[in-house]
């Protein structure tokens, strides 16, 4: 896995920055919290001036805990400063590829739909019915279907995971079921060039590539080329799981 992922130098810059200017862009937030337990991140932010209100507590650094309870213990903090929300976006710290107006059109979803709890970038899975596991004596076994080498695929429904970029939640929902995806969740379909969910050396350069492809002339429209380095710092925890 790659180390330190969330600030390795990216076109110029540390990778979440980027996440954070789309969020600016996108002009929807009244406020937007980066949520490290990091000095070196929290050094980075002042460089850059973003403000920490507040360290996350290193129990919500530990590999067992849960991006909801990181956006719990944001939201406690936040409103203990008088600060309260109708809703809340989870923004993955390396969704480079995601637009302003992804995050425009998916709270749209959210605001237009009263039936809604949450919407979630979700993207196209190829490999769900196919997918097998190797059981404890060795053999392949199907998942979902009982042989998929026979299987007419055309007639088969599209299925999706979601694609870790994004996630809008209702807030009085969040309190209530305390996860990002929450049961009448909505999808927002994105493209797979913004979907890379970097954790492999090989996943950082399918992300360069895409990144080259569809967000470099805007990135370097009304500024001089010039070569930018990748470069890999040391790890730093972040919580997993729902």
């Amino acid at each position: 896995r790659i180390p330190q992922k969330n600030i390795l130098n990216f076109f110029d810059k540390p990778i979440f920055i980027h996440v954070y200017e789309t969020a600016l862009e996108s002009g929807l937030f009244s406020d937007i919290i980066i949520s490290t337990e990091s000095q070196k991140i929290i050094d980075i932010c002042k460089n850059f001036g973003i403000k920490i209100p507040f360290r996350r507590p290193e129990k919500l650094a530990e590999d067992d805990a849960t991006l909801s309870s990181v956006c719990e213990y944001v939201l406690e903090e936040m409103e203990k400063k008088g600060n309260y929300y109708d809703n809340l976006c989870l923004l993955w710290s390396t969704a480079v590829m995601i637009e302003a107006q992804d995050l425009q059109k998916s709270f749209e979803l959210l605001f237009f739909n009263k039936d809604t709890e949450a919407v979630v970038g979700v993207t196209e899975c190829f490999h769900y019915y196919p997918a097998h596991k190797v059981n404890n004596q060795g053999f392949i076994e199907f998942l979902a279907l009982e042989d998929p080498t026979v299987s007419f695929y055309q007639e088969l429904p599209d299925t999706f995971v979601d694609n870790e970029t994004m996630s809008w939640v209702r807030r009085d929902v969040f309190g209530k079921q305390k996860t990002w995806m929450p049961k009448n969740t909505r999808g927002y379909k994105m493209p797979r060039h913004k979907s890379v969910n970097v954790d492999w050396p090989e996943d950082l350069e399918l992300l360069t590539y895409y990144y080259q492809k569809h967000k470099l002339p805007t990135y370097f429209k009304g500024k001089e080329k010039k070569k930018s380095k990748i470069i890999i710092l040391s790890h730093i925890g972040r919580p997993k799981g729902k």
